[in-house]
C-alpha cells in the first residue's frame, strides 16, 4: 500500500488567518470567516474544534410554555368554577388547549358582565326601595298631620264645660 500525500483541507496561511479571526470576532463572525476562508460554517467551526479553540454558544434559558401558560387540566378548572353546577367540563378534555381558553374567556368576560349588571340591579332596588321609604315616610307624616289638624279642628268644636 502506498502512503498518497494527503490532502490539506486548511493551509497554514488559511490556519494563521482563520485563528486570528476568531481571536477577533468569536462565534459571531463564524459567518464572515467562513466566507473569508471560502469554506462552510461547519467547516469553520469543526477546524476550531480540532484545534481547541471553539467555544461553545452558551445555551439560550427558554422557559417552558407551561411555565407561562395554565395546562388543559387548570383551564378546565376554572372553566368548570365559571359554569353553572349543572355543566360538566368532562367531555371538553379532547378540545383543543385553544379552544378551551377562547370558551374560558367567553364565560369570564358573560359572568363578569352579568356580576356588573347584578350590581347594577341591587343599585336600582336599593334606589327603589329608598324611594318607597321616603314616600312612605311621607305618608306617614301627610296622615299625622291630618290627625293633628282634626284633633285641633274637634277641640276647636268642643264647648268648655265648666
Amino acid at each position: 500500500m502506498t502512503d498518497a500525500p494527503k490532502s490539506v483541507n486548511y493551509t497554514e496561511a488559511m490556519i494563521a488567518t482563520l485563528h486570528a479571526r476568531y481571536a477577533e470576532m468569536g462565534n459571531a463572525g463564524l459567518e464572515t470567516i467562513a466566507t473569508e476562508l471560502q469554506r462552510s460554517v461547519t467547516s469553520v467551526r469543526m477546524k476550531l474544534v480540532a484545534d481547541g479553540l471553539y467555544v461553545k454558544p452558551e445555551s439560550k434559558v427558554t422557559t417552558k410554555a407551561s411555565d407561562k401558560a395554565p395546562t388543559k387540566k387548570e383551564i378546565l378548572r376554572n372553566l368548570e368554577s365559571v359554569l353553572p353546577p349543572s355543566i360538566s367540563v368532562q367531555g371538553l378534555m379532547p378540545a383543543t388547549k385553544e379552544s378551551l381558553e377562547s370558551l374560558l374567556a367567553f364565560f369570564e368576560r358573560e359572568s363578569a358582565e352579568m356580576a356588573a349588571d347584578d350590581e347594577a340591579d341591587e343599585a336600582e332596588d336599593l334606589e327603589a326601595e329608598a324611594a318607597e321609604a321616603a314616600l312612605e315616610a311621607e305618608a306617614d307624616e301627610q296622615a299625622e298631620n291630618e290627625w293633628a289638624d282634626e284633633a285641633d279642628d274637634e277641640s276647636d268644636e268642643q264647648p268648655l264645660v265648666a
